[in-house]
């Protein structure tokens, strides 16, 4: 059975016009001959002049955090929209950015490949701007994860970008320090034409933004960051990952042979309580099914072969709304291979229709279903080894019910900086 999907994705839409909606392009080579390609402005015209800058995706935050360029190859479109990408320079995800007076483009998870041969088409910029309240250390510069756009911050804490591509971008802050560092200051979705001024962003050092739904569900904030760190939803019946190439939710059964649920689920982005987006996930809980069960999930695996250091997270916190008890999971490689796999830190939290603020102290996590020495094991113990961060709806917590519902919207890890996705650590 397939599970339901409602999504709003800006990502999808606005590659839908770049590109044509499906598929990318699989026009090509073999991956070792130089990549032509034609870059057209929106009026038909070749974009001649244009700079085209190619973006180790997977790379950056390292790059960047290192003070080199994440950008691994640039050159300039020619008088017959052309441009050339030399296969030597390859990385392992690559997003690329194409600006001209008026009009930009930034495609993420290209395959060069693909594009070889084929049109893309450039859309009228959008601007961004805003003021940021002080924080604990001096700020310098404010950039847009996944591209090589960046602005000065001035003595007032304004920021200005004048042009940037229209897509959805994590805003990463510099701080002017000793050791220069980077903070999560948010993510936002940018239309073209768009001109959007933003005062609400995150300053401190130590709070690490999971995600905030501004650029729909599907990537994550940190997605935005790290490509790989997007959402994943599960059920008794199907799991459903994102894809990057295909912009889209990718389906499979998640239990081979008999038995098994049909449980479902239906994932939306939907308007929050203050004028911004959220994330709607509800579950259809199988009453027929012995142990039926639904949720969803961020992979940190995917990004570091056992999982991401979290051992200085001093608690969990989210704004919220829904029905139904949903278990909040920080699944660890060392607890992985007991009890099947059930037993984890663990925090179950009472939903209702009312939008609440939660933050939940790290000590407030405990490891369920218990393990039979429930003492052999601390948060410290495992906490350097954290696999997936799940939301996981059972009929454990909810007897009897069939219809569960989260709405979710600004989920950090408090006292955890950027520099724990470094690939280097």
């Amino acid at each position: 059975m397939r599970g339901a999907l409602l999504i709003s994705g800006c990502l999808t839409a606005l590659l839908c016009g770049a590109l044509g909606c499906g598929s990318q392009p699989t026009a090509g080579g073999t991956g070792t001959e130089t990549v032509n390609t034609y870059a057209f402005l929106s009026t038909g015209e070749p974009a001649r002049g244009a700079t085209v800058r190619v973006i180790d995706a997977e790379g950056w935050l390292d790059s960047t955090r290192s003070g080199s360029s994440p950008v691994i190859e640039s050159t300039v479109v020619g008088d017959d929209g052309r441009f050339s990408m030399d296969p030597r320079t390859r990385a392992g995800i690559e997003n690329l950015q194409i600006d001209y007076p008026g009009e930009a483009l930034l495609l993420r998870h290209v395959h060069r490949d693909r594009l070889s041969g084929d049109t893309i088409r450039l859309d009228v910029p959008a601007s961004y701007g805003g003021t940021l309240s002080s924080g604990t250390a001096p700020i310098s510069r404010l950039l847009l994860a996944g591209s090589a756009y960046q602005a000065d911050v001035d003595a007032s804490g304004a920021f200005s970008f004048p042009a940037v591509a229209a897509q959805a971008y994590a805003a990463l802050i510099v701080t002017n320090t000793t050791s220069p560092g980077l903070v999560t200051g948010g993510s936002v979705n940018l239309a073209p034409g768009e001109n959007v001024t933003d005062t609400g962003l995150n300053v401190s050092p130590a709070r690490l933004l999971v995600d905030n739904f501004e650029g729909g569900v599907g990537p994550s904030a940190l997605g935005l960051i790290r490509p790989v760190l997007s959402w994943y939803a599960y059920s008794d019946s199907f799991d459903l990952t994102w894809d990057w190439d295909t912009r889209s939710w990718e389906w499979s059964k998640s239990i081979k042979g008999a038995p098994y649920g049909h449980s479902d689920m239906t994932i939306t982005a939907i308007p929050d309580d203050r004028g911004g987006t959220a994330a709607e996930f509800v579950a259809l809980l199988d009453s027929a099914y012995s142990y039926p069960y639904a949720g969803i999930g961020i992979p940190l695996a995917s990004l570091k072969s056992g999982g991401v250091d979290l051992s200085s997270m001093s608690a969990f916190s989210l704004r919220a709304a829904g029905s139904g008890t949903i278990r909040i999971r920080l699944e660890t490689q060392l607890l992985r291979n007991i009890n099947n796999s059930d037993s984890h830190f663990t925090y179950s939290l009472a939903l209702d229709s009312t939008w609440r603020k939660y933050t939940i102290p790290i000590d407030s996590f405990t490891i369920q279903p218990a393990l039979s020495q429930p003492g052999q094991y601390t948060w410290q113990d495992v906490a350097r080894n954290v696999e997936f961060i799940e939301f996981h709806f059972s009929h454990v917590n909810n007897p009897g019910a069939d219809t569960l519902q989260l709405r979710i919207d600004d989920v950090y890890l408090e006292n955890v900086t950027l520099d724990s996705l470094l690939l280097s650590r």
